[in-house]
């Protein structure tokens, strides 16, 4: 799936489902246990560490040393900030949902959340241009600027724009707020009796993520069921980790068997020289390979635990 095409790549798209609470893996039983890496995840963070942006490296990093992140790497993450909140494209002052979205991704990849002041004015300007009826869309004026999986006025990038904001939201706010049932109840509407989404097939894990956190579960079997359907030798790569990093991030059970089966596909998709692929070629190959470990650290299968001498 091309970014040239009409469907959002999987990568230069926002990336939603990277809470910083599941990524540090030390756990409870730090003090007592080293936990290391099985042996054949070693050549996947040595590419990481070797191909990898500063970003890329530094969430690496974190996956092993948990702990606030580089301030350098957050200082050029949030360059640009709009006074009102967000980020927008290259020489627009208009905010962009898609943009802004992109830019909290990244932020939630280094462990950062809500507490940080650029943050929540990015999640108050998302809160800001919601809809009434409980969707997001990329504002009309941008509509010259934004990729076609932004482009407003088509319903399928209205229903992905909305599931990812609206997942970004819960994961960050909590699901009391209004905002968050308004666009629960406006992707619930456009739901299909087979669970699908007449959207990308992103829309659904993050659909999916939402309705986990609203308590919906009812929802979340109809959609898991559809994606099921929809796996197979063709699904890319980072497709496998984005949909399991995004589910567990809203707290599905790691023994969940959709999660398994997310993992275990993506497991025996690990290249020679270990890294992951992704659907965008070879410049994207690192930010895939950290997902997929991001992925496996947060199930469990990532680290072999052994006690200290």
């Amino acid at each position: 799936m091309s970014k040239q095409g009409s469907k959002p790549g999987a990568d230069k798209v926002h990336r939603a489902g990277h809470g910083a609470g599941k990524a540090n893996c030390a756990g409870p039983d730090a003090e007592e246990k080293i936990r290391r890496p099985r042996e054949r995840f070693l050549p996947a963070i040595e590419y990481v560490r070797r191909y990898g942006n500063e970003r890329e490296k530094e969430a690496l990093r974190l996956l092993f040393e948990p702990g606030p992140p580089s301030p350098t790497v957050v200082r050029e993450l949030f360059s640009g900030e709009l006074p009102q909140g967000g980020w927008t494209y290259p020489g627009c002052e208009i905010g962009s949902v898609n943009e802004t979205l992109w830019r909290i991704t990244q932020a939630l990849e280094i462990g950062l959340d809500a507490g940080h002041p650029a943050m929540m004015s990015a999640l108050s300007f998302l809160l800001r241009v919601q809809n009434a009826d409980g969707s997001w869309v990329e504002d009309a004026r941008l509509a010259s600027k934004c990729p076609p999986w932004a482009a407003p006025g088509r319903p399928a990038t209205t229903l992905y724009l909305t599931s990812s904001a609206a997942y970004v939201v819960a994961i960050l706010m909590g699901t009391s707020l209004p905002e968050t049932r308004r666009a629960s109840n406006c992707l619930s509407a456009m739901l299909e009796s087979e669970g699908r989404l007449p959207s990308y097939l992103h829309t659904h894990w993050l659909a999916a993520g939402l309705w986990w956190k609203t308590g919906e579960r009812d929802l979340v079997d109809r959609v898991i069921g559809y994606l099921r359907s929809r796996l197979g030798p063709d699904t890319p790569t980072n497709h496998l980790s984005w949909a399991a990093v995004t589910l567990l991030d809203a707290g599905l059970p790691s023994e969940n068997p959709f999660v398994q089966l997310l993992l275990d596909l993506l497991e025996a998709r690990q290249s020679e020289d270990g890294h992951f692929d992704a659907e965008d070629g070879e410049a994207w190959f690192a930010h895939s390979t950290w997902e997929a470990l991001k992925a496996f650290a947060m199930e469990g299968r990532l680290f072999e635990a052994t006690s200290q001498a």
